[in-house]
């Protein structure tokens, strides 16, 4: 390979590198979402719509001229979008009964498939209910470490 191939290759490795660069300096910031909890749909179309105002160029008007906008992206705020989607007021889950409850109801605890929901609708048929919250534990597919998960959320009446 001749010097100038050398160069012209060098040439062509700056560029790529400088285009990388490029590329992630103008790379929007991430989206951080936090809280998993349930969001009134309301509140979540007005956070969309504030997410968009963010993050959107400003819409063109009917005689084709881009809008002003407060918050272009040019504009805007440098460093993560975060929308909270946690509630203002902590919700505290119903309680759910055991000598009640369906297999599709104690299927959405925590470590419960449906087979094992199953079997703790079967075990309450057969032994006339459960007499406390520790007797789970009788259940094939439920040891200590579900136990204590599970029990927060039960209650007998």
């Amino acid at each position: 390979m001749s010097a100038e191939e050398r160069k012209a290759l060098s040439f062509v490795a700056i560029l790529l590198g400088l285009s990388v660069v490029a590329r992630a300096m103008n790379r929007p910031d991430p989206i951080v979402v936090t809280g998993a909890a349930t969001v009134d749909i309301q509140d979540r179309i007005r956070q969309n719509q504030q997410v968009r105002q963010q993050v959107s160029p400003p819409a063109r008007t009917a005689t084709g001229r881009r809008s002003a906008r407060p918050q272009s992206p040019a504009r805007r705020r440098p460093g993560p979008i975060v929308i909270d989607n946690r509630s203002a007021r902590p919700r505290t889950p119903e309680l759910l009964n055991l000598n009640r409850a369906t297999a599709a109801e104690l299927d959405r605890l925590p470590g419960i498939s449906p087979t094992v929901a199953e079997r703790i609708v079967a075990y309450r048929e057969g032994h006339g209910g459960f007499t406390s919250v520790e007797e789970l534990d009788s259940v094939k597919g439920i040891g200590p470490a579900i136990l204590a998960r599970v029990r927060p959320l039960v209650k007998l009446r």
